[in-house]
Parts: C-alpha cells; sequence; structure tokens
C-alpha cells in the first residue's frame, strides 16, 4: 500500500503569503494588483504609460517653441511612469502634490533629469477619482509657463493644470 499523508515540500513552510493589503507592482503592465480575501483587482493609477507619453510629446512640443537659445535643439526622449518609493498612492499624491521621477531630455534626448510633477486643483482631483491626467497636461498652444528646466542641476518641474 502507498502512504495516504502528503508532505508539502520544505520550500512552502519558508513561503510567507501576503496580506490582504499588500500591493505588488508589475513591471510591464504598470499595474497594480491588490490582495482581497480570494479576488485580485486590478488598478491602473493615473500616472502610467499613457499619461507619461502624452506628457513627453508635450514637453517636446515646448521645447521645439522655446525661445531660449540654451534649449535650442532640446527634445525629450521619454518620461518614466515607475517613480521611486510609494509614490503613486492617493495619499501621497494628495499630501505632498508631486511626483518625482525622471526624464530623459537634451539635445540627444538621452540625459537623465529629475523630474518633478507638480499636481494643480484639476489635476489633484483627477487623481484621486483615478481619472485620466493627460487632459491636466498644458498643451503647446498654452501660454502658461508650465515647464522649467535646468541644465546646470539637470532638473525639470513641470506644473499640471
Amino acid at each position: 500500500m502507498y502512504n495516504k499523508t502528503y508532505t508539502p515540500p520544505a520550500f512552502y513552510a519558508t513561503t510567507k503569503i501576503p496580506t490582504f493589503n499588500q500591493l505588488r507592482f508589475h513591471s510591464e503592465s504598470v499595474t497594480f494588483k491588490l490582495k482581497m480575501t480570494n479576488t485580485e483587482q486590478n488598478i491602473e493609477p493615473p500616472f502610467n504609460q499613457e499619461f507619461c507619453t502624452q506628457l513627453e510629446y508635450e514637453i517636446c512640443h515646448n521645447l521645439e517653441k522655446s525661445d531660449d537659445p540654451e534649449l535650442k535643439g532640446f527634445w525629450c526622449d521619454g518620461v518614466s511612469w515607475f517613480p521611486a518609493d510609494n509614490q503613486l498612492t492617493k495619499k501621497h499624491v494628495n499630501d505632498k502634490r508631486k511626483i518625482e521621477t525622471k526624464a530623459w531630455i537634451g539635445k540627444t534626448g538621452q540625459t537623465e533629469y529629475k523630474a518633478t510633477i507638480h499636481f494643480g486643483k484639476i489635476a489633484l482631483s483627477r487623481y484621486a477619482k483615478g481619472l485620466d491626467l493627460t487632459e491636466c497636461i498644458p498643451n503647446s498652444e498654452s501660454k502658461v509657463e508650465w515647464i522649467e528646466i535646468d541644465i546646470e542641476n539637470s532638473t525639470v518641474e513641470i506644473r499640471l493644470h
């Protein structure tokens, strides 16, 4: 006869079971997985690839129209949608009113800049509701100064509506 008692492999004893509110990042899809009792919900933050791609596009248009001789020939090759720490939480964005990430700007588009994206009233409201932020990016026709680039310190400040 065979033994009916099952013994799980030893590594099961060291595997930690996540708590119900533990967040896990999935780097390929920028989707949070929120573990809840027996189900998982996909929650995509408004600060995502689509938003950062649109932001990159508008930064390029802004640089193209710039009268600043130091910025002639500059363009943006991307804005990272993977900020450090837990900056994508609604609480963080509401409390700090900004997200710090990276952008690649310059004549080659490859110089890494520290990018600070400041949230205006509309952007804060939309973020809190989980709505798309692309409407909050000032367009190239805007008369408002919404982007400041410090070449010397490799920083860029971006102000959303």
